[in-house]
């Protein structure tokens, strides 16, 4: 194959060009004042965001977590689910972040006063079904970009959706990569556990909810190989956890239960249902193979942080 050498007029031109073209990904210089840049959401929609954001309202489970893993600075977030805050796992990276309303309910007039006074200019927000609410928001003044609908699970993707409206693609990569390295790492270390079936369950003040199979930290865990049990395997697509009554008790076992719950409420109901004998029946009970997480880091949406607590979680209990 014969290689053809360029001009150095020719390299010249190719270069202007090049720059030329990076130059106008946004009408201007990334690293100028007001640059944008083009990025296509969770619905499809084209937004025009900042290249190098000052403030961040992260208005999703998956995107707090997203965005301080990132490292980018976040301004604002809606209380967890179950939580007077941020999700409790995320409490000290989270130290200081105000919140701006409820998780399925944004204040709207906190919002709008954090853009207008300079301190938010980019809007991430995942998981709301309502889109009067997300049309809501795109009249506070701020690029919104949608990371995942609420049908999406797969924290990956949107955690590269969001890594792109931020800036930092390389960042993701990096993440990324080593969260891989960790799985293969922890499978490869569960011997005797190895294809173990695990169930997961959110416990609330009615009773206890297995989490479905498609939803995030289900996810975590299939990635280690580790399957769910057979009462478990079918997904209605109805909220991701529907609470059984302690006469089906049975339905959440399996060799490994790991059971979290979201507010005081829901850890006293789970208590009691501790000294049930259809509780004490479970092989998982007798076993001692019931481990109890934090329910804000297995039972809801999240991002690199919280997945890589899940796997922390399950090699404790289950690495040989």
């Amino acid at each position: 194959m014969s290689v053809r050498r360029l001009r150095p007029a020719a390299v010249a031109l190719t270069a202007f060009v090049l720059l030329g073209s990076l130059a106008g990904c946004g009408g201007s210089g990334a690293n100028e004042p007001g640059a944008t840049w083009q990025v296509t959401d969770a619905n499809g929609v084209q937004v025009a965001v900042p290249a190098t954001p000052k403030g961040v309202l992260a208005l999703g489970e998956n995107d707090i977590d997203a965005a301080l893993a990132l490292g980018v600075p976040v301004v604002g977030t809606l209380k967890g689910r179950g939580q007077d805050g941020p999700p409790s796992y995320l409490a000290e990276q989270a130290k200081g972040v105000p919140t701006v309303g409820e998780l399925t309910k944004p204040d709207a007039d906190a919002i709008t006063k954090l853009i207008v006074d300079g301190k938010a200019d980019l809007v991430l927000v995942s998981g709301l079904s309502d889109e009067k609410v997300v049309d809501g928001l795109r009249g506070k003044g701020a690029p919104v970009v949608v990371t995942a609908t609420a049908k999406e699970q797969d924290w990956k993707v949107s955690f590269n959706r969001i890594a792109e409206a931020v800036g930092k693609q390389d960042k993701a990569r990096e993440i990324l990569g080593a969260y891989d390295a960790k799985v293969a790492q922890i499978k490869g270390s569960l011997g005797q556990n190895t294809g173990d079936t695990v169930s997961i369950v959110r416990w609330n003040a009615k009773g206890p909810g297995p989490v479905e199979k498609d939803r995030f930290a289900s996810l975590v865990v299939a990635g280690l190989g580790l399957d769910r049990p057979e009462a478990q395997q079918q997904v209605t697509g109805q909220g991701g956890s529907t609470t059984l009554s302690i006469e089906q008790l049975a339905k959440i076992d399996a060799d490994w239960v790991f059971v979290g719950s979201l507010s005081g409420p829901d850890r006293q109901a789970f208590e009691q249902a501790k000294t049930l004998p259809q509780y004490q029946a479970l092989t998982a009970v007798k076993q001692n193979h019931v481990v109890e997480v934090d329910g804000s880091k297995w039972t809801s949406r999240g991002g690199p942080i919280a997945a890589n607590g899940v796997l922390d979680d399950v090699r404790k209990a289950l690495a040989t």
